[in-house]
């Protein structure tokens, strides 16, 4: 099959990044980016990559709405984690990006954490990809989460979600 690369600058939160994709020309592609608009389930695992701050948890449930528009940009409002099921303070994340044409996705979640007690709010840049699997869209997304810059708490964070 045929490689091709594409190169492009996608500006996200008034910060510009140059994004280089290389694959196959035959990637799967819905002709509507539309049809990945709706409610996306899954779960959330992060890792610890700083050198402080401990996270002890497993992968999470994590439920999102994407609203993708004509020019294949996109906002994702947060439904819920594990902690709001449980009743815990649901701290808001948004997301805003934009689809590639061969389905790769780079966008940035505006998110609020407490730090020393203190609410925190900051950016996450989170790449992936769409793809299909058993006839179902998957989303596959991976990003470095500094929840706590001061005390250096720095996670990757792997969000695993399918189309409901």
């Amino acid at each position: 099959m045929p490689m091709f690369s594409l190169k492009r600058v996608v500006t996200v939160f008034g910060m510009s990044f140059l994004v280089c994709v290389n694959g196959l020309s035959q990637a799967p592609s819905p002709q509507n980016v539309q049809a990945f608009s709706g409610r996306w389930e899954g779960r959330k695992a992060m890792s610890q990559r700083g050198a402080s701050c401990t996270y002890s948890g497993g992968p999470t449930p994590y439920a999102v709405v994407l609203t993708i528009n004509d020019d294949r940009s996109f906002i994702g409002e947060l439904l819920f984690t594990e902690g709001a099921r449980k009743g815990q303070k649901n701290l808001s994340e948004t997301w805003m990006g934009e689809i590639l044409p061969d389905l790769h996705v780079r966008l940035a979640a505006q998110k609020k954490s407490y730090c020393n007690g203190e609410e925190h709010t900051y950016s996450v840049i989170y790449s992936g990809q769409f793809s299909q699997k058993k006839g179902k869209y998957r989303l596959t997304l991976k990003g470095t989460d500094k929840t706590c810059p001061q005390m250096q708490c720095v996670f990757e964070s792997i969000l695993d979600l399918e189309q409901k």
